[in-house]
């Protein structure tokens, strides 16, 4: 197993830890994952959710990039205490559980009755909110939001032969590609089992209907507060949202002094679990940019043009079936049996290795960047062990265009930056002959297969290489380990 610095976590939705912190006179339950360094986004749940309920293509696409934080308030599964009664009390500890981490600074995200605390969080102690993203949310007052709308009553007063069929109703138009995004995104919703948060109690629902009724009821000037928000605010919702009318975000946009509003098509209260890729997309550009809303095209951006793979540049991805181990310094940095390897028009072929199979402790992120059309943006890392020669020794696409998927959490390394990579090849031995020609200029072992008969093979432990200087250069001498006497050398 890798040991990994605080500074780059390797976690994701499916494997971080709870953790819990005590505020307020509460023991709330949290995760927390993904690239750390920068200003982490802090989530808030929907109505009777809990840290499970998150959709993991959100979740660990939005962590390439940042730390996400995802909490349950007082009352919810595995945190302690009661379930508040008002949005206000809620926000109270959000901020008390944010702070008790040691955050001075942070993005906060917040769906449905999350984006309700979202804003009297932000409200409420403006200084700690640096941006603010509203999902499938409402302001005060807003339409229908006094009570559960009869959509709303209607799908969760319904029965099902499976409880999370719920969701499809909730989150889901009834159109048939909606669906399926829906049963895509339960298959999602349930892929972590170890270490899962149980259920919320029956005493949640009543309270957070009776919060959320208290922050919809009507009244004079109802929309007045969200001036007093002047933070950077992405709203974002489904075009047919029938548990918050997707009206109450047209208000939101409307009254709120800095915000941008997005509607995505054939989507209901979940549009982010329909469209998980161009939520991030959409949420990453807004968290990212250097300006939240630029008048105008970002001249770095217009010198960033995107091409996709073809038969004039053709880019194939395959599986690597052997070991490959990177070493510098005798110190092994990455060792996989899960490599990729990326094969792109006449350039020699890059060995992509997962980010879980690399010392992430031994590298130093760097600020080298570079852009390539056909995958994206790449960040780049050094190799402190290898010093001045191993300056930005690795890199990696966090955010690769969508043709080039698959290398997302994966490194590469520069072969004459490191000691490899070495991929261990399937091996041949000439018995007659004594002979084995070695190209490799690492000292590892190497598991053999294939290339002798079935008796040698019983007796056959492994091949051995060994540094050996002769005159025709620095090659290996192969040591032949065998269960009878231990070794016999290969002249």
């Amino acid at each position: 197993m890798m040991t990994h610095s605080r500074s780059e976590m390797i976690h994701s939705h499916q494997t971080a830890p709870t953790l819990f912190v005590e505020a307020n006179g509460i023991r709330f339950a949290c995760r927390r994952f993904g690239k750390s360094g920068g200003v982490p986004l802090v989530f808030n749940q929907h109505f009777t959710g809990t840290i499970d309920h998150w959709d993991p293509a959100v979740t660990d696409g939005l962590a390439a990039t940042r730390e996400v934080i995802l909490f349950n308030n007082a009352g919810i599964s595995t945190s302690s205490g009661e379930v508040p009664g008002s949005v206000e009390e809620m926000a109270v500890n959000a901020a008390a559980f944010i702070r008790a981490l040691g955050l001075a600074k942070v993005d906060v995200l917040g769906f449905s009755l999350g984006g309700l605390v979202a804003q009297a969080l932000t409200l409420a102690d403006p200084g700690l909110v640096r941006r603010l993203v509203l999902v499938g949310t409402g302001p005060r007052g807003g339409e229908g939001m006094a009570t559960l709308t009869p959509e709303a009553q209607a799908v969760f007063g319904a029965t099902y032969a499976h409880p999370d069929d719920v969701w499809l109703g909730v989150f889901f138009t009834p159109t048939e590609k909606s669906q399926a995004a829906g049963r895509a995104f339960l298959k999602r919703f349930r892929q972590r089992q170890e270490g899962r948060d149980p259920e919320v109690s029956d005493k949640v629902a009543p309270a957070q209907i009776g919060a959320i009724s208290k922050w919809g009821a009507p009244r004079a000037g109802a929309f007045d507060y969200l001036r007093e928000i002047t933070h950077p605010t992405l709203v974002i919702n489904g075009s047919n949202d029938v548990i918050i009318y997707t009206v109450n975000s047209f208000i939101l946009q409307q009254n709120l002094p800095n915000a941008q509003l997005i509607l995505y098509p054939d989507s209901n209260h979940g549009s982010q679990y329909q469209y998980p890729a161009l939520f991030v997309a959409d949420v990453t550009r807004f968290l990212d940019a250097e300006v939240p809303f630029p008048t105008q095209r970002d001249p770095v951006m217009a010198d960033k043009p995107m091409k996709i793979p073809g038969p004039d540049h053709p880019i194939t991805i395959d599986a690597n079936p052997s070991r490959v181990v990177v070493t510098v310094g005798g110190k092994v940095i990455a060792d996989t049996s899960d490599a990729l390897t990326l094969r792109e028009a006449s350039y020699p072929a890059v060995q992509y290795i997962a980010r879980r199979d690399v010392d992430m402790a031994a590298l130093t992120r760097s600020e080298h960047t570079t852009y390539c059309p056909y995958k994206g943006d790449a960040s780049y890392y050094s190799i402190p062990a290898g010093g001045d020669r191993s300056l930005n020794a690795v890199w990696t696409y966090e955010t690769p265009f969508e043709a080039m998927a698959r290398i997302k959490d994966y490194l590469a390394f520069y072969p004459d930056r490191v000691d490899g990579p070495h991929a261990t090849p399937l091996v041949t031995i000439d018995f007659a002959a004594k002979a084995f020609a070695i190209s490799t200029t690492a000292e590892r072992d190497t598991l053999v297969r294939g290339g002798f008969g079935p008796d040698q093979h019983k007796c056959m432990r492994r091949i051995v290489f060994k540094p050996h200087e002769s005159k025709r250069g620095d090659r290996r001498e192969a040591f032949l380990e065998m269960d009878d006497n231990g070794g016999e050398r290969l002249d």
